[in-house]
């Protein structure tokens, strides 16, 4: 018997009934805020919008749900999309219910900003917001032109990863063109602020495994000693330096500028080279 095909609104259903597409007021906004960062910030009203079709597509009752039902299916996919990859959608469309998937030769970047505790001590609450949302949302929009997969953020710090779920001809190169013009951006953001704020970057390339976690709030998130790698790499970094290991700059020569900058101490790893990478 052929697999009954999910609608989307079943989709959402089948992601463990996640309350957070569900919620009221900002836990809804948080769930669709990436729906269109250009959008919102010309268009205050353009958030709450997303907001209010997001509680009517995901609370409905299901036998409220006409069939056939595309404009909402396509509205609940597009919210989708603010969460997990297309082609995980695809896969959960088609019945999947453990998403789990092991890389190869994939390039994580890890950012984190410098100092950025003590800075925001020092504005409001609104302030730092509004800066992080301006900063991430310029990242996210590097991250699709460059077909890299954002992550997540913690705090100040931003992950995102090229190869995977959809392979990539060069994660390396594209990678490093991400971090080259993720500095340009901050530098743009910090002079419409007039903040002096600077980022530390690392980026380590091998092996992953990535999978949807989490019945609140869910993730499509990544593990590994290559997450662990760029993460150690950006703790050793230096202010709007690009800090990368060897596995990664050896895909990289040629094309960019490496300074060796000597070996660290990576528990479980052991000493590894690195080099600063910038433009040739």
């Amino acid at each position: 018997m052929a697999r009954k095909r999910n609608t989307a609104e079943e989709i959402v259903a089948k992601l463990r009934q996640v309350d957070v597409l569900m919620a009221q007021g900002r836990q809804v906004a948080d769930a669709v805020r990436a729906i269109s960062a250009e959008a919102v910030r010309s268009d205050p009203a353009a958030r709450a919008d997303q907001c209010l079709l997001a509680q009517e597509a995901l609370a409905r009752p299901r036998a409220e749900v006409p069939s056939p039902h595309r404009g909402r299916d396509r509205q609940v996919r597009a919210l989708l999309l603010t969460i997990l990859p297309g082609q995980v959608i695809g896969r959960l469309n088609q019945g999947e219910a453990v998403i789990a998937d092991h890389f190869e030769g994939v390039s994580v970047p890890f950012a984190d900003l410098v100092s950025f505790t003590e800075h925001s001590a020092r504005v409001t609450p609104a302030a730092m917001v509004e800066y992080l949302n301006r900063l991430f949302s310029e990242f996210d929009a590097l991250a699709r032109e460059h077909g890299v997969e954002k992550i997540k953020t913690i705090g100040d710090a931003y992950m995102a990863v090229a190869g995977l779920p959809d392979p990539n001809p060069d994660p390396f190169a594209v990678i490093a063109r991400m971090a080259l013009g993720m500095i340009d951006r901050l530098g743009h953001v910090n002079g419409h602020f007039g903040w002096p704020l600077q980022i530390r970057i690392g980026i380590h390339s091998g092996p992953v495994v990535a999978g949807i976690i989490g019945t609140h709030r869910f993730i499509y998130d990544v593990w590994g000693d290559t997450v662990n790698v760029a993460s150690r790499l950006e703790d050793y970094s230096l202010p709007n330096r690009i800090h990368v290991s060897q596995d990664t700059a050896r895909h990289l020569v040629g094309s960019f500028a490496l300074e060796p900058r000597g070996s660290i101490d990576v528990k479980g790893k052991g000493k590894l080279e690195t080099f600063f990478l910038s433009r040739i």
